[in-house]
């Protein structure tokens, strides 16, 4: 098979979930990829057919940019050669093309070392300065933001119009090369914003999932468009409109909580205010271990959500304190496996969230591996550590989330 196309995407805050969610999108869509390298801020792609870059976009909850790869210098690269590729007559046929006498440019770094580079920010405001020179000796009226470390945000993308005045070069340092791409498109980060802060409905006190985070996990699951798909602790109804922007028609969503419920409803009712295309998910009061005697066996295609992860902490607590919540959670967790099991068909999936308790030295996992194993089901590879799952979170968090993922055999 022949690899035309080289993709470039920049990975958000968690890269090892975003990569997993880019191969599982891509594999729903039947897309054919290779591997070509892959870091902490990005991910390089070959295929043989071109992507639909825009619904692509749109699907990925963890990704803030993607591009295409255009060419490569030797790494090493000196400020002259850079200069000296960036002010030619061949590259701006190839990256400026269709610009009026206005253009808005940017160029934005990634390094497979992942770590603060002063030597090649100059480099940058140096290269930027002779483009905009040469744009403006032919007649242009030029600007750029300004860079304040090595890298553009997607936002700064956006607003300064980069992706429709001109174009934001990315320059990928992968070893021996400097690859060359042009962004393609952004994430779209104010729609995120407003599903998190800006709905009517938000329960600081029961915790909050991140809209992107629950747009992951959905996609992660894998299930076609017209699945069963049920949050059994819906909370807020973050994970519920994602589902629907997504295009699941088939979304149902229950809590313990009367307040959680209303709070749902609330939440989808103004998303549909706003967005007439997508449609109502089925939300009702119900205990997440009681599901079977509402919804029958082999229900469901999918069971996607974040559980009671226990008391909110306001301070790191002892070690005792941590253990007993586990214990506690195990407890209740093995339980709702069992019920999972019974309202999911053969085939299903599961993905869930389940805490991992920060003491300061070491990590709690929550360990429900025995009813995995007594029940039958398949844990599905997410990484290549121990566990096979995801962490999301960092070291200043007294609870950290582990994405498991599931499978009925």
């Amino acid at each position: 098979m022949s690899l035309n196309y080289t993709y470039i995407f920049i990975l958000g805050r968690y890269p090892e979930l975003s990569r997993r969610e880019i191969y599982s999108v891509l594999e729903k869509l039947a897309i054919s990829y290779e591997l070509v390298n892959q870091a902490d801020q990005f991910l390089i792609l070959k295929t043989k057919e071109s992507l639909a870059i825009e619904p692509l976009n749109k699907m990925l909850g963890g990704t803030v940019k993607i591009g295409i790869m255009v060419d490569s210098l030797p790494n090493p690269a000196s400020e002259q050669q850079l200069s000296n590729y960036f002010t030619s007559d061949a590259l701006f046929i190839e990256l400026l093309d269709n610009v009026s006498e206005k253009i808005a440019f940017g160029l934005s770094y990634y390094s497979e070392k992942n770590t603060e580079d002063k030597g090649m920010q100059y480099k940058l405001a140096s290269i930027t300065k002779a483009l905009k020179s040469h744009l403006e000796a032919q007649g242009f009226k030029v600007r750029y933001p300004k860079l304040s470390g090595t890298s553009l945000s997607s936002a700064s993308v956006d607003k300064n119009k980069l992706l429709t005045l001109g174009a934001e070069f990315l320059l990928i340092q992968t070893g021996s090369q400097i690859l060359i791409g042009k962004t393609l498109a952004v994430q779209e980060y104010e729609s995120f914003s407003k599903r998190d802060y800006g709905r009517p409905s938000r329960d600081m006190d029961s915790g909050i999932m991140p809209p992107k985070i629950a747009r992951m996990m959905i996609n992660i699951a894998g299930v076609k468009n017209d699945a069963q798909i049920i949050d059994p602790f819906c909370g807020s109804g973050t994970l519920l409109q994602e589902a629907v922007i997504l295009g699941y028609t088939k979304v149902t969503g229950t809590d313990i909580s009367e307040k959680a419920i209303e709070d749902s409803k609330k939440n989808l009712t103004w998303l549909i205010q706003r967005d007439s295309s997508v449609v109502q998910a089925e939300i009702q009061l119900c205990d997440a271990l009681k599901l079977e005697e509402i919804f029958g066996r082999d229900s469901f295609d999918a069971v996607i959500g974040e559980p009671y992860m226990g008391p909110n902490f306001q301070e790191r607590p002892q070690l005792s304190v941590m253990q007993k919540n586990r214990d506690e959670l195990e407890d209740f967790y093995t339980k709702a496996l069992d019920v999972f099991n019974t309202i999911l068909r053969p085939g299903g999936v599961i993905v869930l969230i389940l805490p991992i308790f920060h003491t300061g030295n070491h990590y709690l996992h929550t360990d429900i591996s025995a009813k995995i194993n007594t029940l039958g089901l398949k844990l599905v590879p997410l990484s290549e550590n121990k566990r096979q799952t995801i962490t999301v979170g960092n070291n200043y968090d007294y609870v950290l989330r582990e994405i498991v993922k599931l499978q009925k055999e």
